[in-house]
């Protein structure tokens, strides 16, 4: 439901925040929105829901304020998991992001930087061919086999 709701996919949904705590169900628990999520994934990619990897849904809240650890510990424990069947997880803004905004974010190249990536390898081995090809590599033993004077012991008696 996009008025209620909002997901995102390897990223956070929140900021400005001083602490966020993650609620989800213990191992072992059933977790019904999970499952029903597993089945549809599994049915809309042809699978079976038994060899789609599982799919896990949890909560997050964001706290902003001067809460010291210990209050935000009451908080998830006393209003909002179920320590029976539910775990959760604190994280602090200090931990969960860089303190630059630019890094913020998650990276990935663009197709323009994986051509160029790979276009080095090509720009390279076309260089390297063209250089074999018109200055090829001259072993010491035939030169000296072609001139005699480039033998050191040339005159000498020596073998």
């Amino acid at each position: 439901d996009p008025v209620i709701q909002h997901y995102a996919i390897n990223q956070g949904c929140l900021d400005r925040f001083d602490w966020l705590i993650e609620v989800g169900y213990r191992p072992g628990v059933t977790d019904n929105v999970g499952k029903t999520a597993r089945e549809a994934l599994a049915l809309l990619f042809g699978n079976t829901p038994k060899a789609f990897p599982p799919v896990h849904t949890s909560r997050q809240y964001a706290l902003r304020g001067q809460l010291r650890q210990e209050e935000v510990e009451k908080i998830a424990t006393d209003l909002l998991a179920n320590e029976l069947i539910e775990r959760f997880v604190i994280i602090v803004t200090s931990l969960a992001r860089d303190f630059l905004p630019s890094s913020w974010g998650y990276y990935s190249p663009s197709i323009v930087e994986i051509f160029t990536f790979f276009g080095t390898f090509g720009v390279f081995a076309t260089i390297f061919l063209l250089f074999i090809r018109f200055l090829p590599i001259m072993p010491m033993a035939e030169i000296k086999a072609v001139t005699p004077q480039a033998d050191v012991h040339a005159g000498s008696g020596h073998p």
